[in-house]
């Protein structure tokens, strides 16, 4: 029974540095991002993390073009993205290329595309 013990504190002490371990990692990559948008290039787990996307998007709304299928279709991560830069509305799934709001904020937003 001891033996079983410890190799169950063993098991959770483990899984805790495991996840500890992951969460650091996490908070690196989101602050790589929020210092340099284009680190997303490099982070090919995190191109379908929500968070990790929109700080990077923040930064430089073009990094879109490294963020995954499901990402580029979504709403707030896209209106993001061209709010900072116009020109990431090319990276947009096409059915947010077409969202009137969003093209408004292009257009509104950047004296370029008037």
């Amino acid at each position: 029974v001891v033996d079983l013990l410890g190799r169950k504190e063993k098991d959770l002490v483990d899984n805790i540095r495991s996840t500890l371990e992951s969460r650091s990692l996490w908070e690196r990559d989101l602050a790589a991002v929020t210092h340099d948008g284009f680190a997303l290039e490099k982070l090919s787990n995190r191109k379908n993390d929500r968070e990790i996307v929109l700080a990077a998007v923040k930064q430089d709304g073009c990094v879109l073009y490294y963020a995954s299928n499901d990402i580029k279709n979504d709403r707030e991560i896209v209106l993001t993205a061209v709010s900072q830069n116009g020109y990431a509305l090319r990276y947009a799934s096409e059915r947010l290329k077409n969202d009137e709001k969003i093209y408004l904020t292009v257009v509104n937003k950047h004296y370029y595309f008037k």
